[in-house]
């Protein structure tokens, strides 16, 4: 907050030194100032009127001088050349007039008093050749005859003063009546110029013042750019402070903080080596698991395999069902056969044919065809092949397995 006041103070100060500079009347303030220390323009003029009124040319000098340092005017021009023609300085007389007519190129009057300044500075000069001329010639006189031209010389130089006195009061003349001439001309230009210059102000003072506006709203916004920027430096100066203070906090927290790191970086070692041996588990589960699917990939194979043995032995036993049914027909067929054979040779009350058993032609010698059809029903009636049948055919394939045999025998015995 300190801070801040003095930023602000500060500011305050640089507004007001630097105001004046902005300010229109700066220039007209710079001059009261100077006058103020160096002395008045117009006061100087008029104190060097008065010693030339009192025919005290130097110190009349001396103030036109320094009236002319400080503010150039042509009326302070033309008394000076006055002072210095009644001191006989026709030089700087003319000076003062050219310094004046570079004021003022078409003054007549000015022109005028210069041709003036000039024959008295010629007239001058050629008396005092003339004078000079005589007294050179009457040099090898007597003292009496000098002295009567001395006095002549003096007569001459009354008569000359009374002259340029006169030629002077009436060239004074001539100038003060065409001074007011002038004087006259000069005020009806100049009310002439004041009234055109009122016009120019009544017409253009609506701009004036919408320029006057515009300064002073420049100005304002100017003060108040000046302003924010002082007020950014303060803040910038402030922050930094801040900076520099959390800085310093943040240098005396540094080793807790790194202790903080250290055991922050403990937790995270730790961590990884806890994650690394859950990859190895990981893995290694991977592995089993890879194993387990390799193992099932073997079972399911042999599943497969027990699948297409158990289909091929379930055609096995259809192939076996359907020899066994057959089997069975087969053997119903015999027994039915060979029981019809019985029944008839009950009617007629003898034994079975051997023939009609075995199936085979009568009066038939040959061994290996009734070998053939013993074997052929032997087959049929064998106890691994009705193993599986009903009870009822097992007795059935019994009884014709006796009948064959028996009439295999007697016809082998035959």
């Amino acid at each position: 907050m300190y801070g801040y006041t003095k930023m602000f103070v500060s500011s305050i100060l640089c507004v007001a030194v630097f105001n004046p500079l902005l300010s229109q009347d700066f220039s007209s303030a710079w001059k009261r100032n100077k006058i103020l220390f160096f002395g008045n323009a117009k006061e100087n003029y008029q104190v060097g009127k008065w010693f030339y009124k009192k025919n005290n040319y130097d110190s009349a000098l001396d103030h036109l001088l320094k009236s002319l340092k400080e503010n150039e005017s042509i009326d302070a021009y033309k008394l000076a050349a006055e002072a210095y023609v009644n001191t006989y300085e026709f030089e700087k007389a003319l000076d003062m007039v050219g310094s004046a007519l570079f004021l003022s190129p078409n003054s007549h009057d000015l022109q005028k008093m210069k041709y003036t300044i000039m024959s008295l500075k010629h007239h001058k000069e050629n008396t005092l050749s003339e004078d000079l001329n005589k007294i050179a010639k009457d040099y090898g006189k007597t003292p009496e005859s000098h002295n009567y031209e001395i006095q002549n010389f003096e007569r001459r130089k009354s008569n000359l003063s009374a002259q340029y006195n006169f030629d002077k009061s009436k060239l004074e003349k001539k100038y003060f009546n065409e001074k007011k001439v002038l004087d006259k001309d000069y005020s009806y230009k100049k009310k002439a110029l004041e009234q055109e210059y009122q016009n120019y102000l009544s017409e253009f003072g609506k701009e004036n013042s919408e320029v006057k506006v515009a300064e002073n709203s420049m100005r304002l916004v100017l003060f108040l750019s000046i302003l924010f920027i002082l007020l950014i430096v303060a803040y910038i100066y402030n922050r930094f402070n801040s900076i520099e203070t959390k800085q310093s906090i943040l240098e005396e927290e540094k080793p807790l903080f790194e202790r903080q790191k250290a055991d922050h970086q403990m937790k995270i070692d730790l961590e990884l080596s806890k994650i690394i041996r859950l990859k190895e588990n990981i893995n290694s589960k991977k592995s089993e698991l890879d194993d387990l699917e390799n193992s099932l990939h073997n079972k399911e194979k042999f599943v497969l395999n027990i699948q297409d043995d158990l289909d091929n032995k379930e055609k096995f036993v259809s192939i076996l069902k359907q020899d066994l049914e057959q089997n069975q027909i087969e053997i119903r067929k015999e027994w039915n056969r060979i029981n019809f054979s019985r029944t008839k040779n009950n009617s007629q009350r003898g034994p079975l044919d051997p023939y009609t058993v075995l199936n085979l032609p009568r009066e038939t010698t040959d061994q290996d065809l009734i070998r053939n059809h013993w074997n052929k029903i032997n087959i049929i009636c064998h106890p691994d092949r009705i193993s599986s049948m009903h009870p009822h055919l097992k007795d059935l394939a019994q009884d014709l397995i006796k009948d064959v045999n028996r009439a295999y025998d007697t016809l082998k015995s035959k």
